[in-house]
C-alpha cells in the first residue's frame, strides 16, 4: 500500500497496517511525523552518515529480525568488495550537486561524502548540504550532477558546461552514492566503471 513519500507519510495509513515495526532514517524522514508515529507504533530510527553506519544498520536489522547470520554475510560481502576496490587517480576538488534553485551540494559529513571518498573523489565541500555559489563551482575540477534527490538532466549539464567549459561535468546515478546497505555491492561495481 502507498503511504506517502519519505518527507510526508500518511500516519493513519501506517497505523491501519498494524506494523510490528516501522524503520525510519533520520535524514530522510520528517522528525515531527516520526515522533507522532512513535506514539502509536514501534519505530526504529537509523542515522546513516558513513559507510560504517551502514554496516551498523545491517547488523542491527539482523538482530531485530533474528537474522544476524544473514546480515553478517551481507556485511562481509560488502566489506570484502570495499577492501578490494581501488579507485584510479583521486579526483581533486569535486562537487556533488544534489539540488538546483538553489544550487546545493553534498558535503563531507554525509553518507554521500563517504561514498565519494570510496569512489575516489575528493569532496571539496565541508559540512552536510550547503547552498553553493558560482565561486565554489568555479573552483571545482569535476562537477557531479546526481539523479536524486533532484533529477539532473542533460539540459542541466549543458547549461553548466556552457558556463564552465573547462570543467568535467558528469551526470551520475544518485542511487549509487545514496542507497546504503546491500545496495553498496552494486555501487562499487558502478564506481569501477565511472
Amino acid at each position: 500500500p502507498k503511504i506517502g513519500g519519505p518527507k510526508k507519510v500518511d500516519i493513519q495509513k501506517i497505523v491501519d497496517l498494524k506494523p510490528d515495526l516501522v524503520v525510519a532514517v533520520k535524514e530522510e524522514n520528517d522528525k515531527e511525523q516520526i515522533l507522532s508515529l512513535m506514539e502509536r507504533v514501534p519505530v526504529f530510527v537509523f542515522d546513516i552518515n558513513t559507510i560504517g553506519d551502514s554496516f551498523d544498520m545491517l547488523d542491527c536489522l539482523g538482530a531485530i529480525f533474528n537474522r544476524s547470520e544473514v546480515s553478517a554475510r551481507w556485511i562481509k560481502s560488502i566489506q570484502e568488495k570495499v577492501a578490494h576496490y581501488k579507485p584510479g587517480r583521486l579526483a581533486q576538488n569535486t562537487l556533488y550537486m544534489i539540488w538546483k534553485k538553489p544550487w546545493m551540494a553534498a558535503g563531507k559529513s554525509t553518507f554521500i561524502g563517504s561514498m565519494m571518498q570510496l569512489a575516489g573523489f575528493d569532496n571539496m565541500i565541508s559540512g552536510r548540504y550547503p547552498e553553493i555559489d558560482e565561486k565554489e563551482m568555479s573552483r571545482a575540477e569535476i562537477i557531479l550532477l546526481a539523479t536524486e534527490p533532484y533529477h539532473f538532466k542533460a539540459s542541466d549539464r549543458a547549461e553548466l558546461q556552457a558556463k564552465y567549459p573547462d570543467k568535467e561535468i558528469v551526470i551520475i546515478d544518485g542511487e549509487m552514492f545514496t542507497w546504503y546497505g546491500t545496495h553498496m555491492l552494486q555501487a562499487i561495481d558502478y564506481f569501477a566503471h565511472l
